[in-house]
């Protein structure tokens, strides 16, 4: 297993949205970068690009709500409900300025927030976001959380990380160890709640961020994995359209998780894009 060099803590704080919170600190300087992993996933699905920045921001990556170690409370899966999590959790840190890149539904997070609360914005970096959706992968995300949502083993829990198809072994591995938890029956079972997860899925639509892209005035980073079914190239060009201040990349050797895909072509143009 890689040993990263980047010192980081896992912490917890109560969001005063009504849940507990945990959250991984990065140390550094300069006005900091959160980090707002996709739905289904957690914190850790950017510890090897954080490990491959250059810049020394202080970074911290927020489990979302019904994810991660974070609580899972019944209520309060909609893109806006989730953004404000996000901006308590800003606020708890008395942080007033921040970087914010979202991948996926976290991208749909970063916009809304920019369009929303642009004071605590100095950037944003949209990162393959859930934009309309096709209904088929829509519908295998769904087939997903009721049919592959707990495992006879860990080995089986590992085959069925999706969008894998480009990652390391070690990358695989890293994000398995942090992904799935052995439950009291014997099986293993997601760190994300299947329900909630099929809330935030229905949200992508029904809150769509399409409409308030428009309302973003701080400067976007628009990034699209190169081969990514999720974000297509119309889509990258109309967002880039919608907001003034973009600039977009199509990353190479990468589809919908570019920080697991790409993680050290993520990082650089993140790089670029904080300093």
């Amino acid at each position: 297993m890689k040993e990263f060099n980047r010192k980081v803590e896992s912490k917890f704080l109560l969001n005063e949205r009504g849940f507990k919170q945990h959250y991984l600190d990065w140390k550094g300087v300069n006005n900091p970068i959160v980090l707002i992993h996709p739905k289904r996933s957690n914190c850790h699905h950017w510890d090897h690009m954080v490990d491959s920045l250059s810049i020394s921001n202080r970074v911290l990556s927020p489990d979302l709500r019904g994810h991660g170690l974070s609580d899972y409370p019944d209520k309060g899966y909609s893109v806006p409900e989730l953004s404000l999590d996000i901006i308590y959790f800003i606020q708890a840190k008395n942080i007033s300025k921040c970087f914010i890149i979202g991948c996926a539904t976290g991208g749909n997070i970063a916009i809304w927030i920019a369009a929303n609360y642009p004071e605590i914005v100095d950037g944003i970096g949209i990162i393959d976001p859930g934009l309309s959706v096709p209904k088929k992968i829509a519908d295998e995300v769904k087939r997903q959380t009721i049919e592959e949502h707990e495992f006879d083993s860990y080995e089986e829990a590992k085959s069925s990380i999706y969008f894998q198809e480009l990652w390391s072994e070690e990358v695989k591995n890293h994000y398995a160890k942090y992904s799935f938890k052995k439950t009291s029956n014997g099986k293993w079972k997601w760190l994300y709640a299947a329900e909630p997860a099929r809330e935030i899925s229905e949200s992508l639509n029904n809150d769509s961020v399409w409409g308030i892209s428009k309302e973003v005035k701080c400067k976007a980073l628009i990034l699209r994995g190169e081969t990514s079914p999720v974000f297509t190239m119309e889509h990258m060009n109309r967002l880039g359209e919608y907001i003034n201040k973009s600039i977009q990349v199509n990353l190479p050797n990468s589809s919908h998780t570019p920080a697991q895909e790409n993680p050290v072509g993520l990082a650089l143009e993140i790089d670029k894009f904080c300093t």
